[in-house]
């Protein structure tokens, strides 16, 4: 399907020891083959890199439908911007990542105590976004979930109680569709 663009969380780990090997050394292999591409996940809800300008995406589901929001330089300001459509779209019972942010500031006030303000708010929730490539959060379980792509299709891999183990299920998946061709 990606042909010669498709990125594995670990390129530099075999095929063998990424399909379940769990050892000591492959693990501490592992932690220090990190992506070499820029974080294109973030940790606010909503907001995620846009792979070709690298610019930060925010977009909401409404009525079912993906909404892009737009792009931004900032990733907190992409952050700012889901808040404000959040609180259009779903009022008081809206998910936010700046919850103790006022409305006026959340939206783009730009004075300097809502700005640090803002800044210096956390993400809402537990971390739900990956740095791993194929890896996100299940809301109901919290665990996490690997899923790929394959022939259009949203094929789900399986739930994970560690986040690196369903990046390595997703490489060892990604090696059986794209064989050689899995970066």
């Amino acid at each position: 399907i990606h042909g010669d663009n498709a990125i594995l969380n670990f390129p530099g780990v075999a095929a063998s020891s990424a399909a379940g090997g769990s050892s000591a050394a492959g693990g501490a292999e592992a932690a220090a083959g990190a992506p070499a591409e820029p974080k294109r996940t973030s940790a606010f809800r909503g907001v995620s890199r846009r792979y070709g300008n690298g610019r930060w995406k925010a977009r909401i589901k409404q009525h079912g439908t993906d909404v892009v929001i737009g792009d931004f330089d900032d990733e907190e300001e992409a952050a700012r911007a889901y808040d404000a459509r959040a609180r259009q779209i779903h009022g008081d019972n809206a998910i936010l990542n700046f919850p103790g942010v006022a409305a006026s500031s959340a939206a783009g006030g730009s004075s300097a105590a809502g700005g640090a303000e803002a800044a210096a708010g956390a993400p809402a929730e537990p971390k739900r976004t990956s740095a791993f490539r194929g890896v996100s959060r299940r809301y109901g379980n919290g665990r996490w979930k690997a899923r790929i792509k394959q022939h259009g299709t949203d094929v789900v891999i399986g739930d994970f109680d560690d986040e690196e183990e369903a990046a390595r299920a997703y490489d060892a998946r990604a090696r059986q569709i794209h064989g050689d061709n899995a970066i």
